[in-house]
């Protein structure tokens, strides 16, 4: 049985993240890996990994808008907060009580 044309047009496969809204889509290489151009500073990753075009929008490019990289500077806090949950490692306001001074022992 044939499927119907439109059913054919679908992408297999996981779906883009939303971070490729602000990149262009290059060639790809023998992995299937796409390389990505970013559209506000032109700088080109050879294999866009999603992590790095993150990371590019939250914390290195100076001519991303301002929403746009509050919006992935909070999506890596949110991420870090998770895993230490997960660790159960403490914050630093939670390791130690910021109004009483450090006992001698902890200075160096």
């Amino acid at each position: 049985m044939d499927l119907p044309f439109e059913l054919k047009l679908l992408k297999k496969g996981r779906p883009k993240d939303d971070v490729w809204q602000y990149y262009l889509e290059g060639e790809c290489d023998s992995q299937g890996h796409a390389s990505a151009v970013y559209t506000y500073c032109n700088i080109k990753y050879s294999r866009g990994e999603t992590s790095l075009l993150k990371g590019h929008l939250a914390n290195h490019c100076m001519k991303a808008p301002g929403n746009v990289i509050r919006m992935y500077q909070r999506n890596f806090e949110e991420n870090a907060k998770k895993k230490m949950k997960i660790n159960g490692q403490l914050t630093l306001n939670e390791f130690h009580d910021k109004d009483q001074p450090l006992p001698k022992e902890n200075l160096i």
